[in-house]
């Protein structure tokens, strides 16, 4: 609801400003997927720029207004958002103005203070050099402060916002812009980026109002990040030109982190092509008066030519983009091949086309016009990338004469009636995914009437969502197999739905016509959605059936297996049970056994007698006494040999040695004899007990 009241506010407008019919405009953009929902509505007459809340309040507004510190110097027709949601950039015919936006503060989600009108700070870009028409401005996705420039002289421009008065690179598209080429169709009307995939990160495609479309590669920002592993992928190549730009850019790769890139002004890449369009029976050269181009991020490169005629070509890129910076007369031409040719129906009043991509959903492009809004669902999609990504023969070549995508009209702009001519275009489109509005298709037509149609996520996987830096594999880029009830859901999804109706007030066709136009509609709904849909409905209903049936045959067959292995793990369990129940009563008849055994080995043991005990303990006394004695001795004898030795050393030649008296050698004599004796009872009472102890034994 946020979203309709900041649209709803704006002033109403007439009728259509004539720069809008000449002009690409878009006056309504989206924060991304991050913004919660936030849209930016712009207000050509004051320049101003009007955005949603997430979190309204019903106390507070629910929009604000931005409004730019410098005005900008001419009038603005478009908004555009950089890929980190960070600057606006409000593009008129001859002015490109950027806005910061402010940060985000309280739990609404509202810029700087929460006021009505916030002043946010803008940088008028390359002023100089816009004195040539715009014709269309987009913001290079690698980085977030530069933006990217076409004028009507046939120069894309390059801007950094550190340095906006003069481009940062600057190509000439076209060699000869004059009036006598733009009458042949050699001029430049458009330009898209690359998928994120090989060297087509840096690439960047232009149209040129005769259809041809031709490539400038690498287009590569100052102090961009990109993956390590992409420069790796990049290396491998033998080119002389190329090598020497990467070792220039940066020294060493690495093959986890992030690398900044920093390319050399002096290495300019030129313009290549135009493609060779294949087939080559189209009558028109595949159009004229082109107008618009958008790259779709598949593998391989698709891109969606339109012109002002209300045809849109899907085109697929046959070779691998590669970069060039001079002219080589062995370069090759690479080709195009066109899948399909759709009719948008438009009357013989030509209309600028508007293309939007769906970032979530891969196959789905959004096409705006004066009359209104179509969508293509690029159904083909699947079936080519897995074609490209088998390797060998055994893959089969998708019908490209039956390749037919989804087309249906989501808003009518114009009158019903085929005899008034008043139509409201619409002049902004975004995609609003967030938690408070969802997923839905938001637009705006010229009298400031706000539309919203809500959308469905893709029931497949995107084949190219992961589209970094390593080429794509099988394994990453096929999608996988989505169920019966998907398909059936995607299958009634077909069919031409019936388009909102937004045209002005002033159309009132009668009621015969509305009448008449009513009775088609549903001629065209029963025969295309109740009778095609629903016979192709049953039919995948009738293939899932017997899809279930073959699966349940197996899983009662794996059932069957499994019951059987059941059984034989029961069997063998219990046969295991059984073995241990009678290891158990062997362990216990071994232990009675060795019981036994042990009280036998106890009762065949000697039994000592009293005495025995005695004579033993008294033959441990005498061992220590005789122990003692020997020490005592040995001390003696210690004391002896050091007397000897100091009477030895002592030289009296006065005196005369010490002599023993009588006396004294015989209380000597005694007391040597007692030992000795003592000593002989000693050891004879120890032989008499060892031969009675032998004795005994």
């Amino acid at each position: 609801m946020a979203a309709t009241g900041a649209v709803a506010l704006l002033p109403r407008v007439s009728e259509v400003p004539a720069e809008y019919k000449e002009y690409s405009h878009s006056l309504l953009v989206s924060a991304g997927e991050n913004g919660d929902g936030r849209l930016f509505a712009l207000e050509t007459d004051e320049r101003v720029v009007y955005t949603t809340i997430p979190a309204p309040s019903t106390n507070l507004p629910d929009l604000q207004i931005l409004r730019c510190d410098r005005p900008p110097p001419s009038a603005v027709s478009s908004i555009h958002i950089n890929c980190s949601g960070t600057h606006l950039a409000l593009v008129g015919p001859h002015s490109v103005c950027t806005m910061a936006i402010p940060e985000q503060k309280g739990s609404r989600g509202a810029f700087g203070d929460g006021g009505p009108e916030i002043v946010c700070q803008s940088v008028v870009v390359g002023d100089f050099y816009h004195s040539s028409r715009i014709l269309e401005m987009k913001w290079h996705p690698l980085s977030s402060n530069h933006l990217v420039v076409l004028t009507q002289d046939g120069v894309l421009r390059m801007y950094n916002l550190d340095a906006p008065n003069t481009p940062e690179l600057a190509i000439r598209v076209c060699s000869d812009q004059s009036a006598y080429q733009a009458t042949l169709g050699n001029y430049a009307v458009s330009f898209d980026f690359g998928p994120r995939s090989g060297w087509d990160w840096f690439a960047v495609y232009v149209l040129l109002d005769s259809g041809d479309v031709t490539v400038i590669c690498p287009v590569v920002p100052q102090q961009c990040v990109v993956p390590g592993s992409l420069l790796q992928d990049l290396h491998n190549t033998t080119d002389a030109d190329t090598l020497d730009w990467l070792k220039q850019c940066v020294v060493e790769p690495g093959p986890q982190q992030d690398v900044v890139l920093t390319p050399s002004p002096q290495h300019i890449p030129i313009c290549q092509g135009p493609f060779r369009m294949l087939p080559g029976n189209s009558e028109d050269n595949y159009g004229c008066q082109a107008c618009r181009i958008a790259a779709i991020p598949a593998f391989p490169t698709v891109l969606v030519l339109a012109d002002q005629g209300g045809f849109v070509y899907l085109c697929v890129t046959l070779q691998t983009t590669q970069p060039r910076w001079k002219e080589n007369k062995d370069m090759t031409t690479d080709t195009l091949f066109v899948l399909e040719k759709i009719d948008l129906e438009f009357p013989a009043t030509s209309s600028l086309v508007e293309f939007l991509h769906d970032s979530l959903t891969l196959e789905r492009v959004f096409v705006s016009h004066a009359r209104g809004v179509h969508c293509i669902r690029l159904t083909w999609l699947d079936s080519l990338a897995e074609f490209c990504l088998t390797e060998g023969a055994g893959s089969a070549l998708p019908d490209v004469e039956n390749l037919r995508s989804d087309v249906s009209d989501l808003v009518c702009t114009v009158s019903l009636d085929a005899t008034q001519d008043c139509t409201a275009p619409v002049v902004g489109l975004a995609v609003a995914t967030g938690t408070s509005v969802g997923y839905m298709l938001c637009g705006v037509t010229c009298e400031r009437e706000l539309f919203r149609l809500p959308l469905r996520a893709a029931l497949t996987r995107p084949i190219f969502a992961g589209v970094d830096t390593t080429p794509p594999t099988a394994a990453t880029a096929v999608p996988a197999m989505v169920g019966v009830e998907a398909k059936v859901e995607r299958i009634l999804q077909k069919g031409n739905d019936v388009p909102l109706l937004k045209a002005p007030d002033s159309a009132r066709p009668d009621a015969q016509y509305c009448l008449q136009k009513l009775i088609v509609l549903t001629e065209a709904i029963r025969s295309e959605q109740l009778v095609g849909c629903v016979a192709l409905a049953s039919e995948e209903l009738k293939h899932g059936v017997e899809a279930q049936r073959e699966a349940l045959h197996v899983q009662q067959q794996q059932m069957d297996e499994l019951q059987a292995t059941v059984a034989k793990l029961l069997e063998s369990g219990q046969q295991q049970a059984e073995r241990q129940r009678q290891l158990q009563s062997k362990s216990g008849n071994l232990v009675e056994r060795l019981k036994l055994v042990a009280s036998a080995l106890d009762a065949d043991l000697p039994v000592i007698s009293d005495a025995e005990a005695a004579y033993n303990e008294e033959l441990q006394v005498m061992q220590r006494q005789l122990r003692a004695l020997q020490i005592k001795q040995r001390e003696i004898e210690s004391k002896l040999r050091k007397c000897q030795t100091l009477s030895a050393g002592r030289q009296r030649p006065q005196s005369a040695a010490p002599t023993l008296t009588n006396q004294q050698q015989e209380l000597y004599k005694s007391e040597i004899a007692e030992i000795n004796y003592r000593i002989k009872q000693l050891l004879g009472g120890i032989q008499n007990l060892n031969i009675s102890n032998e004795k005994t034994a």
